[in-house]
């Protein structure tokens, strides 16, 4: 599928309201890949191994570009509040977004408030509520 693609299945739980399973190309050193994970445009969110062995974490991807927004997020409660923070951060449907020392600056500090809102309780951290995404 495309960027943005959607194959129209739900995913599970309630904190994933209006995110469906599907795949979509992400960029890499070596070229475009297409991934399996969780798509709300203009965002998508996948789990991959993040360097570690048997580790894993989850990525946000910005769908038109396929460039990642964020990776390496260990909880996905918090990938799923994360892009709900950096929403109105830019115009997330554009193609190309600028990357300004400003934009970088509010997504880190977003990362950061997200992080503090799971650590302190306010965020859903049962894992079986966890998506179920094509390739789960």
């Amino acid at each position: 599928m495309t960027p943005g693609g959607q194959d129209g299945r739900d995913v599970q739980g309630p904190e994933t309201a209006d995110w469906r399973a599907g795949s979509y190309n992400i960029i890499t050193a070596a070229g475009r890949l297409e991934v399996e994970g969780i798509v709300r445009s203009p965002f998508g969110i996948d789990e991959r191994a993040d360097g570690e062995p048997g580790s894993r974490s989850w990525a946000v991807t910005h769908l038109p570009s396929g460039l990642a927004i964020v990776t390496r997020i260990r909880a996905w409660a918090v990938a799923l509040a994360f892009t709900d923070r950096i929403a109105g951060l830019a115009d997330w449907t554009a193609r190309d977004i600028a990357a300004t020392p400003e934009l970088r600056e509010q997504v880190r500090i977003a990362l950061d408030r997200t992080y503090d809102d799971f650590q302190a309780g306010r965020l859903s951290a049962d894992p079986d509520n966890r998506p179920k995404t094509s390739a789960s």
